[in-house]
């Protein structure tokens, strides 16, 4: 009981840390340097085209490629 208890405390403790500092993903991508290519589905449901512009927009060098119909 104990040990679960822990568990539990570590990740209350782990999304409270999370919800102070969110990472924005631009931010981040800005200050990458590995060449990155990112493919996205314009028919995908669960991300938008424009959150795959804006990281590839923000990332130094990357590339898109978008397809149709893969969903």
């Amino acid at each position: 009981a104990v040990q679960t208890r822990l568990l539990a405390l570590n990740d209350e403790r782990r999304a409270k840390r999370a919800a102070e500092f969110p990472i924005d993903p631009e931010k981040v991508a800005q200050r990458q340097s590995a060449r990155a290519l990112f493919v996205h589905c314009r028919n995908d449901e669960l991300w938008r085209v424009d959150a795959s512009m804006r990281l590839a927009a923000a990332w130094p060098g990357a590339h898109t490629l978008f397809t149709e119909g893969l969903g």
